[in-house]
């Protein structure tokens, strides 16, 4: 679901850990239902997104002792790059996706018969687009 995020923190059982959300369209931060404590040293915290169309937010995340007082902080930008495959033809793939960051990105493709392809792209298009074609390549002996 594209407007849900699910995190999952680990961290030291005697503490407690709290996230809040900032989603880039927004200018307030978010505290989701509830927090993770220290009965269990890894734990997820779900939280629903207040625009259905958001792909850029942070995550802070902050560890907090009996006492109520800061261990450690992290925040943690995540962009939603929108990726589309499509297949061109028979041997072509064409990935798309979008950024906000211009920097060079690596994509790698699967294959059902167990190969892989990887290439690597610059993107840095006024349109905040980026486009990875992938071609079979077979030989043939003659």
């Amino acid at each position: 679901d594209s407007d849900h995020v699910e995190v999952q923190v680990d961290f030291d059982s005697s503490n407690k850990v709290e996230l809040l959300f900032y989603e880039a369209r927004d200018t307030s931060l978010h505290v989701p239902g509830g927090t993770c404590d220290g009965t269990t040293q890894s734990c997820t915290l779900n939280y629903q997104l207040t625009n259905s169309d958001q792909v850029d937010y942070s995550v802070l995340v902050v560890t907090v002792d009996s006492d109520q007082a800061v261990v450690d902080s992290a925040l943690l930008s995540f962009e939603d790059y929108q990726p589309v495959l499509q297949q061109l033809s028979s041997d072509v793939v064409e990935v798309r996706f979008s950024t906000s960051i211009n920097q060079e990105y690596k994509v790698n493709m699967d294959a059902s018969d167990g190969t892989s392809s990887t290439t690597t792209v610059e993107c840095s298009s006024p349109e905040e687009k980026c486009n990875v074609f992938f071609t079979t390549i077979t030989s043939t002996t003659g």
